[in-house]
């Protein structure tokens, strides 16, 4: 079953989602597919994320965003 998501659906306009833009500039790593990216892109944009590593590891904002940012790139980008 597919799961909708602001990270796939084109915006008000008409771009696509961070997830197909990213497949449809053939940025995705080869392991990594279009239906898979926003649930990526979805946990590490989350509140809990951040949360995870803010409150429960005691990371600086700026160290929480560069681990998120990092792990994404790392995870989805060629």
């Amino acid at each position: 079953m597919a799961r909708s998501s602001g990270w796939n659906r084109a915006g008000p306009t008409g771009r696509p989602g961070p997830a197909r833009g990213l497949a449809a500039q053939e940025a995705l790593r080869p392991d990594a597919t279009a239906d898979q990216a926003p649930d990526l892109l979805w946990l590490l944009t989350s509140f809990d994320g951040f949360d995870l590593l803010y409150t429960g590891r005691g990371l600086s904002v700026e160290e929480t965003a560069t681990a998120l940012i990092t792990t994404a790139e790392r995870s989805l980008c060629r």
